[in-house]
């Protein structure tokens, strides 16, 4: 049983590698909405990238002497900070402002944490142009938008926006897999800490089918809650409760030869220590981006 269990922890530690050097890093162990942004023939020089959308609640606090110790251009910066079409503003980072307030030209843009369900991509270029595209509206909870610079002012205007439906489905699974495994892991070194036992094998297999369970619960309602333009963090905390209830149910009554009562507390504990976890990673994540 020793060896089906290093098995297990070496490919849940192989994963969250995986996922470190694939995925963008975020700021919390659970699934989280999310735009992966690629540009098609952007404009030359400097131009700074951000989303538009209704009730956009992220606040621009750059004024001129903190643009000047940033290296950022402040007249471009106000053209963003003062852009209203119909309000639809620019996101600025969010409520939480997770994301970089202003994203310089790069190879890919990530938006996460209340990422609107509907939205406008803009640029604002050096010369304080602004570039906005048509709305989208992606299918995907952790979507991939490619927006082609080149067919804004043209026939092909209206499809200069897209989503990249093969590469938003490998971003899930790969989002998803490690959310799993991550989750696998906590969970199983709590239950050790409970001295739960994990054999027979039987146990084992329904410790994993459970939390695969759940994850795919937690996924289909958080995909719903984002359609429905729900708030992530109220969804969040519902389904997290509900995931409890089912995994302390499922667990006390499929595992074999343990204790009911020390199942129930060992799930609840695994369940809080991984809410707790995601405060200090947050911490660390927002710190490395300021040195960043």
């Amino acid at each position: 049983m020793k060896k089906h269990l290093s098995f297990i922890a070496a490919l849940i530690l192989s994963l969250i590698v995986v996922y470190c050097c694939a995925v963008p890093a975020s700021a919390d162990m659970g699934p989280k909405p999310s735009i992966e942004l690629h540009l098609e023939n952007p404009p030359d020089g400097e131009y700074y990238v951000d989303i538009l959308y209704e009730g956009a609640r992220g606040y621009c606090f750059l004024d001129e002497k903190e643009c000047a110790e940033r290296g950022l251009n402040y007249e471009m910066v106000q053209v963003l900070k003062n852009f209203d079409l119909n309000g639809q503003r620019p996101r600025f980072g969010g409520a939480n402002s997770g994301d970089n307030t202003i994203n310089k030209p790069a190879a890919v843009y990530e938006f996460t944490y209340d990422v609107p369900s509907r939205f406008r991509i803009i640029l604002v270029t050096e010369d304080l142009r602004t570039i906005v595209s048509p709305e989208i509206e992606p299918y995907s909870y952790n979507s991939v938008i490619t927006f082609d610079i080149a067919k804004m002012g043209t026939d092909k205007e209206k499809h200069a926006v897209r989503e990249e439906m093969g590469r938003t489905v490998r971003k899930t699974v790969k989002v998803f897999l490690v959310t799993l495994a991550i989750t696998l892991f906590i969970e199983w070194i709590v239950f050790l800490c409970h001295k739960i036992s994990f054999e027979p094998q039987h146990n084992a297999l329904v410790f994993f089918l459970v939390n695969l369970l759940t994850q795919i619960m937690l996924y289909i309602t958080l995909i719903i809650a984002y359609q429905a333009e729900i708030s992530f963090f109220r969804s969040m905390f519902v389904i997290e409760i509900v995931i409890i209830i089912v995994e302390v149910a499922l667990l006390r009554r499929f595992l074999k030869d343990v204790d009911k009562t020390r199942v129930g507390s060992a799930t609840v504990t695994a369940n809080i220590v991984s809410a707790l976890l995601s405060l200090p990673v947050w911490f660390v994540i927002e710190f490395a981006k300021l040195l960043h």
